[in-house]
């Protein structure tokens, strides 16, 4: 098709719903196709379904929230002569949050660092900002050109440390010209962030009982209330999970354990939301 230069402008009356974006407080990233409808997005339920989804599926609400933003957008490039001004790009774009968490958590988002895909940003009314093609139908994020963990700002003596991290859009058409807001107040201090956690067997495992402690990889806080539905062992039969302490630790019983593995069931399907595995640990009997 030709290309034309139509240019629809809409009309600007007066309103008296003065409801824009306001001070950003944190936000989700997701993959490049990730969509959520208007319906499903007015409610908390389907985003923590998302967030514990499989890696490759899931979104990522980064740590609630982020202690310091800043607006570092690129200004739009105008060319100026004496006879006029005319513009030549408008420019994108650009925001830094700083967060204030641990060394594991800056790892954590390190290993985000140089990621493409969309993100939902989230301010501090609690409203979930993103963009649409079919007019708040269907909701997708904002397109990242870039998402970048930098170096660790270490303290000053004036200044706490933080890991900075910057959100660099790729189409500023997706905010300027098909913008949508979501009002998220019922929900949004809810969400919980998918956090991995680490297990370690404990004491000599037998043929009829093995304990494991299951604690957070990034602070080492137990993991408390866990049943037995949340266990898989790779060899025998698991039947039963005592947690004597409440203190993370606990003992699996059953019949004919082997040297195999233990580990936790998906996150998406674990009693308690919010924790993943970071990997199965070898039992040896």
């Amino acid at each position: 098709m030709a290309l034309t230069c139509e240019n629809s402008k809409l009309t600007l009356g007066v309103s008296e719903c003065k409801k824009l974006p306001q001070l950003l407080k944190g936000f989700i990233t997701t993959p490049l196709n990730y969509t959520i409808t208007a319906a499903d997005a007015s409610s908390g339920s389907q985003w923590q379904t998302d967030i514990l989804l499989n890696e490759s599926a899931r979104i990522v609400l980064w740590p609630q929230w982020a202690m310091a933003y800043e607006n570092i957008s690129e200004e739009q490039v105008i060319e100026e002569t004496p006879l006029t001004a005319i513009g030549v790009r408008p420019g994108q774009y650009r925001f830094r949050f700083q967060f204030r968490e641990n060394l594991e958590l800056h790892k954590a988002m390190y290993s985000h660092r140089n990621s493409g895909g969309r993100v939902f940003l989230i301010d501090n009314e609690n409203k979930i900002i993103g963009t649409s093609d079919d007019d708040g139908v269907t909701l997708k994020g904002l397109l990242l050109d870039n998402l970048l963990t930098e170096k660790m700002f270490f303290n000053d003596g004036s200044a706490v440390s933080k890991t900075p991290v910057g959100l660099y859009l790729g189409d500023n058409t997706d905010l300027d010209t098909r913008g949508f807001m979501i009002e998220g107040t019922s929900f949004v201090n809810s969400l919980l962030s998918l956090t991995s956690v680490k297990l370690e067997v404990i004491g000599v495992p037998t043929a009829t009982e093995i304990t494991v402690s299951v604690k957070s990889s990034l602070d080492e806080i137990a993991i408390i209330g866990l049943d037995v539905a949340d266990f898989v062992v790779s060899e025998g039969t698991l039947s039963g999970v005592t947690e004597v302490n409440a203190d993370g630790v606990y003992t699996l019983t059953g019949t004919a354990f082997a040297t195999g593995t233990v580990d936790l069931v998906t996150a998406a399907t674990l009693s308690i939301p919010g924790y993943e595995s970071a990997g199965a640990v070898t039992v040896t009997i």
